[in-house]
C-alpha cells in the first residue's frame, strides 16, 4: 500500500496549497504542521469554545478524611494510557484514593478486560459511558481529572470542561497537554508511561488538600462558545473576502 499512501499524501499536500486558513486548537499542532513545510501565515490557533450553561452544577467539596476523587473521562484505548493510571493506583489505600474510569467498555473489550485484571476493585470503578449532559455532574464530584495519554493530544475538550467546573488536571507531559495544563498552577504534569511518577503524584495530591484547592482556584474559565463562533465567523469572512477580490 506504500505507493497508494504516497500518492494520497501528494494529493493532500497539493490540495492544502489552496486552503485559505487552517485552524488549529493548539500551538503544538500548528508547530507540527509548520515543521512539515506548511506556511505560518495560513495557520490560526483557536481554542475550542465551551457552553458554560451546561456547568450549572455546584462543585461538591470532598469531606475530610475521605479518599481523593480522581476521574478519567474518555476513550478506553491503549494510547490513552488508562492502564498507567490503573497500575499507579495499585498499592494505594482505598482510604486515600478512589478513581472513576468513565468510558465505553465495548469499543476495545480486550483492553478493558486487561484493565479490570490489573485494577484494585477497592480503589477503581469502571462506570461505562455516560451521556454528555452528565459531564458537569461527574466533574462536580471530582477533585482532579486524569489525562494519562501515551500519544500526542491536540486539545482534549474534557480539560476545558474540567477547568470550567474549577477542577484541576493531572496529565502526561506530552504534546499539547503542556499548553492546556499549567504545571503547579492549575494542574500537574507527569512523565507519560511512568507508573511510579504517577503513583507519587497521586499520593502527594491525596495528602495535600490545600494544594489541591489552590490548583482548583487557579483554573481559568475556558473560551465561551459564543466567542469561539464569533472568531470563526471573522476568519471565514476574511478568507471569503480575500478570495472574492
Amino acid at each position: 500500500l506504500a505507493p497508494v499512501m504516497q500518492l494520497r499524501d501528494g494529493l493532500i499536500r497539493n490540495a492544502a496549497l489552496h486552503v485559505g486558513r487552517f485552524i488549529s486548537t493548539s500551538r503544538f499542532l500548528r508547530e507540527r504542521y509548520l515543521a512539515a513545510g506548511f506556511s505560518a501565515t495560513h495557520f490560526e490557533v483557536l481554542e475550542n469554545g465551551i457552553d458554560m450553561s451546561r456547568f450549572n452544577v455546584p462543585w461538591q467539596p470532598r469531606p475530610a478524611q475521605t479518599p481523593l476523587r480522581v476521574t478519567y473521562l474518555g476513550s478506553l484505548a491503549w494510547q490513552k494510557g488508562v492502564h498507567v493510571l490503573v497500575e499507579a493506583a495499585r498499592g494505594i489505600s482505598p482510604q486515600a484514593l478512589h478513581i472513576r474510569v468513565i468510558g465505553n467498555l465495548q469499543t476495545f473489550p480486550d483492553y478493558v478486560q486487561r484493565l479490570r485484571a490489573i485494577a484494585d476493585p477497592d480503589v477503581i470503578t469502571f462506570d461505562g459511558a455516560i451521556d454528555n449532559a452528565r459531564v458537569a455532574e461527574v466533574l462536580a464530584n471530582t477533585d482532579i481529572l486524569a489525562v494519562p495519554s501515551l500519544w500526542y493530544e491536540n486539545s482534549p475538550v474534557v480539560i476545558q470542561e474540567a477547568h470550567a467546573a474549577g477542577v484541576p488536571v493531572i496529565a502526561s507531559r506530552l504534546g499539547a497537554l503542556t499548553e492546556k495544563v499549567r504545571d503547579g498552577v492549575d494542574g500537574v504534569l507527569v512523565p507519560p508511561a511512568d507508573v511510579e511518577a504517577w503513583r507519587e503524584s497521586l499520593m502527594h495530591l491525596a495528602s495535600s488538600p490545600a494544594e489541591l484547592a489552590r490548583l482548583g482556584e487557579n483554573c481559568s474559565p475556558p473560551m465561551l462558545i459564543s466567542e469561539h463562533a464569533a472568531r470563526l465567523i471573522s476568519l471565514y469572512t476574511a478568507v471569503t473576502e480575500a478570495y472574492s477580490m
